[in-house]
């Protein structure tokens, strides 16, 4: 009875991916307490337990397949605008050339070397994100 539930619950906000994880967490701790033979025993319609979870909530498993999909496509596009402002942020001196010898003005600054592994590892975290 864990695994078929009412539909009369209130809309819930929180993502297909959670509700299917909370309903299988439940599920577990119920098996975890019943004994093992309970589990195998078959229903009137010919179903285990087990069967009869997965029938319940194949809808939610569908819901949360495609929550996942969406999520993994935003977070790449976003990876892909941190990308790209890395990248342009990379190859912006800090402080700019110095225009007659063409080094960084802010070559001898402690702040120099803090912006730089800033930019290496922004840009190393953001590529290797996606």
């Amino acid at each position: 009875m864990v695994g078929v539930k009412e539909d009369t619950e209130i809309a819930d906000m929180r993502s297909p991916a959670l509700l299917l994880q909370e309903n299988l967490l439940s599920f577990e701790r119920v098996k975890s307490v019943c004994s093992a033979d309970f589990f195998e025993i078959i229903n009137e319609e010919g179903k285990t337990a087990e069967e009869l979870f997965t029938k319940a909530n194949a809808k939610l498993r569908s819901e949360a397949k495609d929550w996942l999909k969406r999520t993994a496509e935003n977070c790449t596009i976003v990876a892909v605008l941190i990308a790209t402002v890395t990248f342009a942020a990379a190859y912006t001196i800090p402080g700019g050339p110095n225009q007659s010898t063409g080094y960084p003005v802010l070559l001898a600054q402690p702040f120099f070397v803090i912006v730089t592994i800033g930019d290496v590892l922004s840009i190393t975290f953001a590529l290797t994100s996606q």
